[in-house]
């Protein structure tokens, strides 16, 4: 998997494989912000089509950050747990009352 590093000035939103191919998982990493929150905060990590149509939600509810970083993982699929078809998606992280927010594209192939 190799090291995970995030680095000042850089994004605090990660994921790999670069490219997502059928039967793979996406693995997504982010900072969560220390605003001096409780230790479990509510996030919703999000999958919009390219006309910015919700297709998927990864998580809702509350994580634990582990070590002030957030670690889940996607299986490419829809709501009703249907594989997406190809082409490039935005990834969303928001965190619930505030205005948190992270986004990546990124890319699924058939």
């Amino acid at each position: 998997m190799g090291k995970l590093a995030f680095t000042t000035g850089g994004t605090s939103l990660q994921t790999w494989p670069e490219t997502l191919r059928a039967g793979d998982r996406l693995h997504i990493a982010f900072l969560a912000p220390a605003l001096g929150t409780p230790p479990r905060d509510e996030f919703e990590v999000t999958v919009y089509d390219h006309r910015r149509r919700r297709v998927a939600t990864v998580v809702r509810g509350a994580l634990r950050p582990a070590g002030g970083v957030v670690c889940i993982e996607w299986d490419g699929c829809d709501h009703q747990g249907s594989p997406l078809p190809p082409g490039h998606y935005q990834l969303r992280v928001t965190k619930r009352a505030s205005t948190f927010l992270l986004e990546r594209t990124i890319h699924l192939e058939g």
